[in-house]
């Protein structure tokens, strides 16, 4: 069988164990003991290789997503990104553009109830922090990300600014010690 296979921080996570493992070696000169975890062994190889992690979401500009339907099924999530709303089907695929998906995400994290605290079970606004229930994270299944052929261009000007800005911190690094 053979296992040469070329890898990258794309692709290794559809690899098989050997193939990753072979890779491992030859790519990175890197050996595990028997048992050792395929997680443990990609993110080793991932700081071997001084790669930085893959994540689709980086280069989107769009996302599939689905979400599931509410208790009375007729309420779709509605949301607003810089001024204009928008509303999102629920219980099947839906493409919507990156931005209305980060903030899906963002306003997830950061929503709360106000306990009720009054005799009458009225709520309260203005109270103790203490008083306030995180929701938590919104339901919902992401089933891809897309590039539809913007955002890939911006990515990599932002990843060779990152890397010169690392550059220019470790030479000003060394020069002060000299």
């Amino acid at each position: 069988m053979n296992t040469k296979v070329s890898l990258d921080q794309t692709n290794i996570f559809d690899a098989a164990t050997d193939q990753i493992l072979n890779f491992a070696r030859e790519a990175a000169g890197l050996t595990f003991e028997s048992g050792a975890g395929r997680d443990y062994i990609i993110s080793q190889i991932f700081e071997a290789l001084e790669w930085d992690a893959y994540k689709p979401e980086d280069d989107a500009t769009h996302v599939v997503i689905n979400l599931p339907l509410t208790k009375d099924e007729k309420h779709p999530y509605t949301g607003g990104l810089n001024g204009n709303m928008f509303a999102i089907k629920r219980g099947e695929d839906v493409e919507v553009p990156i931005g209305y998906y980060n903030t899906m995400v963002e306003s997830a994290k950061n929503r709360f109830r106000i306990e009720n605290v009054g005799q009458h079970g009225e709520t309260q606004e203005g109270g103790p922090a203490s008083r306030r229930i995180p929701l938590g994270a919104l339901e919902m299944r992401v089933v891809k990300f897309l590039n539809k052929g913007v955002k890939k261009v911006q990515a990599e000007v932002k990843k060779k600014a990152k890397k010169a800005a690392i550059e220019k911190v470790k030479k000003d690094f060394l020069d002060q010690g000299e």
